[in-house]
């Protein structure tokens, strides 16, 4: 049975139900709770725990992406999940011939293991993931 259909279908649906596709990170109130599409350790709409300060979509894009590589369901480990900002487009991952908008990028990065592989994933504005250096980093480190 081919997943991908299914995975793209709860992709979209996860994206309308958040109603934030496109959009940057919001600036936030440290004293304010945090955006109800922000996770917190709350659950995703697949019941994976969604790391503190991340967007639920953004962190439904990347499972999405890592499920694709592995060719099947992944709970990975989040060993560190931040917002960040980047000084270009290549969100700190630029590749060799390609040139790249030179603006500051607002994102997030996410760094995942899966079976004693890790995974350095960007996300600049919206849910487009870039997987730096294009697989597992090697040895397990980062």
């Amino acid at each position: 049975m081919n997943l991908r259909m299914p995975m793209l279908v709860l992709l979209a649906l996860t994206l309308a139900a958040c109603g934030r596709f496109g959009s940057t990170p919001d600036e936030t109130d440290a004293s304010s709770a945090p955006p109800p599409d922000v996770g917190g350790g709350s659950p995703a709409p697949d019941g994976a725990e969604v790391p503190e300060g991340i967007p639920n979509a953004v962190w439904t894009a990347v499972i999405a992406d890592l499920e694709r590589r592995i060719g099947g369901p992944a709970d990975p480990e989040v060993i560190s999940a931040e917002a960040m900002t980047w000084s270009d487009g290549s969100l700190g991952c630029p590749e060799p011939g390609q040139s790249y908008t030179q603006a500051l990028v607002e994102g997030y990065q996410l760094i995942l293991e899966f079976e004693g592989e890790r995974y350095d994933y960007r996300v600049g504005s919206g849910t487009t993931v870039k997987l730096c250096d294009g697989g597992p980093l090697e040895g397990g480190g980062g």
